[in-house]
């Protein structure tokens, strides 16, 4: 059915309000990627660094470690050390979002999330809505743990109940998007467990073995790592996947901005073709008023 040029003014007026604010929507997620790049990317090598010290330690001190697993029990009960690997399960943590309009990054990873929990056997834990969305859709049947958490911003509340849940297992995985440039996002995977080091242990494997000078002992230095640098991981991870969700927005949107510009001249052409022919036919119609008069 053809269209009045009404319904095409309205489409202009609709096109022109959703170019409006996919700008809006960039320029928005520009300040943010610009606010938090930079301390983003500062604190990516220290945190990398110091969870690389971790792995080092448990893979060096190995048979120190093992026998302060063996001694948890009762360490526990006396409020002393708590490691990570203590329930013998694995957890892949999906960090998604809440909102829409991040471009492919968010099914990128869910779909590397989704592959460990078909196949290897993992727990499901999901954080932000449209993560939700995703895996009951795909895996209506399927248990999982669901959490909330800002796109932006830090929520400490939230941060430690997702720490708490996670905490438990031996083996995390957190898939995020990774930021690798301003227009280049990578799905990526990250493991803040002790599953590297924890399983040559008990292997007969030499291994390099790396010396530490452990003030006061080496109990209080794995104590500190599990309760301060566990949390220091993940919220740099949470803090990771907020910049990739920024940059992945601007591009989203000024894809959309571009599609939407190239629909609006279509539309205006299309409104100039059908204004015309208007004209023409009411130019007829009154040279055929003239003509009758005329008879």
């Amino acid at each position: 059915m053809a269209q009045t040029v009404k319904e095409v003014d309205r489409e202009i007026v609709d096109l022109e309000t959703m170019q409006v604010l996919t700008r809006v929507y960039g320029e928005i997620a520009s300040m943010r990627m610009k606010r938090t790049r930079d301390e983003v990317l500062q604190n990516r090598e220290f945190v990398t660094g110091v969870n690389r010290i971790f792995q080092d330690i448990m893979a060096s001190y190995r048979a120190e470690v093992v026998r302060l697993i063996r001694e948890r029990s009762t360490k526990r009960a006396e409020g002393g050390l708590t490691l990570l690997a203590h329930n013998g399960r694995a957890v892949a943590v999906y960090l998604s979002a809440n909102n829409r309009f991040y471009g492919p990054m968010i099914r990128q990873t869910f779909d590397m999330f989704i592959r460990e929990v078909r196949e290897g056997g993992a727990e499901a834990t999901i954080v932000g809505r449209t993560g939700r969305g995703l895996f009951v859709g795909s895996e209506p049947n399927r248990p999982y743990t669901y959490f909330d958490y800002p796109d932006n911003g830090e929520d400490l509340a939230k941060l430690a109940e997702l720490m708490a849940h996670i905490v438990q297992y031996e083996r995390v995985h957190v898939y995020y998007g990774k930021f690798i440039n301003a227009v280049v996002q990578k799905a990526s995977v990250f493991d803040i467990s002790s599953e590297s080091p924890l399983s040559k242990l008990q292997g007969d494997g030499e291994i390099e073995k790396i010396k530490y000078v452990f003030e006061p002992n080496l109990e209080s230095i794995l104590k500190f790592f599990e309760s301060e640098m566990f949390g220091s991981l993940l919220g740099q991870i949470i803090s990771e996947s907020q910049l990739s969700k920024s940059a992945s927005r601007i591009l989203a949107m000024n894809d959309a901005g571009v599609n939407v510009s190239d629909g609006l001249k279509k539309v205006k052409q299309e409104r100039f073709k059908l204004a015309h022919r208007v004209e023409n036919r009411a130019q007829q119609a009154g040279l055929a008023g003239i003509s009758l008069w005329g008879k």
